[in-house]
């Protein structure tokens, strides 16, 4: 992050002292004398900037952050909640008609035994005793309690067992939660919250520990330092990068998913694990621009069976009756229907038809069997028999490479918390609220541990804000705006990193993205000056974002030269478990990027036994029922 001269800051118009400003804007919880470093030193900010402190800072409102900061809470600690979007209501959990639960609470043991499942249906690839830890995390944690002590209903059966309790996997599967009913309850517990605002970067002190971070209110533009013990990182995926799909520029995502938090961390020099796995569904449906999600109908695992190709046969009757001792799940789902596509079998708009002839069936999930009433109460649209979608990426499996069992990266007093643990099979909220939970007990005790939080590094600040008010500030000749670089990039990625991928179409992306970094980006600018609401001034932000991330996923897709859960690639059509049980492994090393791949850790279940459960084919299948 380039540092940014007090004689480049004092060249803004307007400015205004910030020993007032602090005192003026800063919230409860905030503090302004040297202990923190903030009186004399934050004298050369000419911005407002509000401080605010408490024991342990989580980053993000979904189910993910607003676990974290329930078990931060309930362990003692004094918790910010900093969210960029609409409290309640946004990113990925701003699926807020309805999500799935997914927990192994009803399990007879402590969660272990949901390990072998757990890397059957992830093909293989977690880490395995992060994984442990976060099966047992699930277990102790109790989800479906959780999720009916804040305020939602599941389905549950006459003798008041779930309604979706698998007799097959060790886990229960719900669609009744509603997330914002986890905000609700964050909220009551005392939590300071600070939505509509979008976090710049984490600080660090001078010893490499997590003292805070920035960010600057939306609905103001002004600057706020968060200064804290410790550090929850729950912002949500990259997902945003692929909205643009060729029939929209949106994913089921929320748009706060711009990959904010994964560019910290790749910033911070943070090593990252399989950032090539993008997991999609079939849920947007055509003409352009009619996006539906969860609440509506779709082609997903949970619904597998609807989904058709052009002709209206089924596509995923393979995985109907799976091999004695394999389970086929959404990583399977998603190679069949990349097959189809290949096959030439897809709809007129290179997707599938889902059956909606029966949505109102009594044994369907309580998402589809109401759908076809939902669309005509809300939109005044009576469903067709068949509805025809698309593929879209929703989620991200990537995360830090190396991630203790109580959540800590590898930054003292970070913490990382994400769907992405669960989301290849169609499991986000057991990764979430998995995590959400190890990452916010863990950053409480190491809370407890601390006498204070580091001093605030305001040069670090100065640096940051600079970098973004002077995007707000720029007026470069023959200027793009903010918002036609954001939607180029999506495209670029888009074109060579969506579902079907090969060597060339990678290049291809690399290739685009180093045009727009080297032409579009210092072209860049934003229309509107003002400092509230500027959503091309976000854009602008948020390129950066997504930049980082292409790149890491384009690095790590072209050393996995194998097709494995999300990630087809024509050019090498299987899944080979006896070659490629592995990650991937890229990291951002003075500003060049690295990539490796590594064994898998296979330290509880062995890579010979894993290679006779896992799912063994890729794209290279036939489709069509026999």
């Amino acid at each position: 992050m380039s540092e940014v001269s007090r004689r480049d800051f004092l060249k803004s118009a307007g400015l205004v002292g910030v020993g007032a400003a602090v005192a003026g804007l800063a919230g409860c919880g905030s503090n302004t004398t040297s202990s923190n470093g903030s009186s004399e030193d934050a004298s050369a900010v000419p911005y407002p900037v509000g401080v605010h402190e408490a024991d342990v800072l989580v980053i993000g409102g979904g189910i993910a952050g607003c676990t974290a900061a329930r078990r931060a809470m309930a362990k003692g600690a004094s918790v910010i909640v900093v969210d960029k979007g609409l409290w309640g209501h946004s990113g990925t959990s701003g699926i807020n008609w309805g999500h799935d639960t997914e927990t192994n609470e009803w399990s007879d043991d402590d969660g272990s035994g949901t390990i072998a499942f757990w890397c059957m249906c992830h093909d293989g690839m977690p880490d395995q005793t992060f994984a442990l830890a976060l099966c047992q995390a699930v277990h102790k944690a109790r989800p479906d309690a959780t999720t009916e002590q804040v305020g939602s209903i599941l389905e549950r059966t006459p003798d008041n067992h779930p309604a979706s309790l698998n007799a097959v996997a060790p886990f229960n599967g719900d669609h009744g939660c509603f997330p914002r009913y986890f905000a609700q309850s964050v909220k009551r517990l005392g939590a300071e919250i600070h939505d509509r605002t979008n976090i710049l970067d984490v600080l660090l002190d001078e010893g490499g520990n997590v003292a805070g971070a920035v960010g600057l209110n939306l609905k103001t533009g002004e600057a706020s330092v968060f200064r804290a013990k410790t550090v929850v990182m729950a912002m949500g995926s990259f997902a945003w990068i692929s909205g643009w799909n060729g029939m929209s520029p949106y994913t089921i995502a929320g748009p706060e998913n711009t990959g904010d938090g994964h560019r910290i961390l790749i910033q911070k020099g943070l090593a990252m694990r399989d950032m090539e796995q993008e997991p999609f569904d079939n849920v947007q449906w055509t003409p352009i621009g009619i996006r539906q999600g969860m609440g509506s109908t779709g082609g997903a695992i949970t619904n597998h069976t609807l989904l058709l190709n052009k002709n209206k046969e089924r596509i995923t009757t393979r995985i109907d009756t799976p091999p004695e001792g394999r389970y086929y799940g959404n990583a399977e789902l998603m190679r069949l229907c990349v097959k189809t596509i290949l096959d030439g079998d897809a709809t007129e708009n290179g997707g599938f038809y889902v059956d909606a002839r029966n949505f109102a069936d009594p044994t369907n999930n309580r998402y589809y069997r109401r759908c076809g009433e939902n669309q005509m109460r809300a939109l005044g649209y009576e469903m067709p028999d068949y509805v025809e979608v698309v593929p879209e990426q929703w989620e991200t499996a990537g995360r830090p490479f190396n991630y203790s069992t109580t959540a800590e990266t590898e930054i003292p007093g970070l913490f990382y918390a994400a769907s992405g643990q669960g989301s290849w099979f169609g499991m986000a909220f057991f990764g979430a609220y998995g995590t959400g939970f190890m990452a916010g007990e863990g950053a409480a005790d190491k809370a407890a541990e601390l006498s204070a939080a580091s001093a605030i590094p305001w040069d670090q600040v100065n640096g940051i804000l600079g970098d973004a008010y002077s995007l707000l500030d720029a007026e470069p000749e023959n200027g793009i705006r903010s918002t036609i670089v954001f939607r180029k990039i999506q495209e670029a990625y888009w074109s060579g990193l969506g579902p079907i991928r090969n060597e060339e179409g990678i290049n291809a992306t690399l290739a685009e993205l180093d045009r727009i970094e080297s032409e579009d980006i210092p072209k860049m600018f934003v229309p509107s000056k003002s400092k509230q609401m500027n959503s091309d001034w976000l854009r602008a932000i948020e390129a950066k974002s997504l930049i980082t991330c292409a790149r890491g996923v384009a690095q790590a897709a072209l050393i996995r030269k194998e097709t494995r859960g999300a990630h087809c690639r024509t050019d090498y059509p299987a899944l080979d478990n006896v070659n490629w049980l592995k990650n991937t492994k890229v990291q951002l090393v003075d500003n060049a990027w690295v990539s490796e791949v590594v064994d898998i850790d296979d330290s509880i279940i062995s890579k010979e036994i894993l290679a006779t459960i896992i799912p063994d084919f890729g794209i290279d299948i036939t489709v069509k029922p026999n």
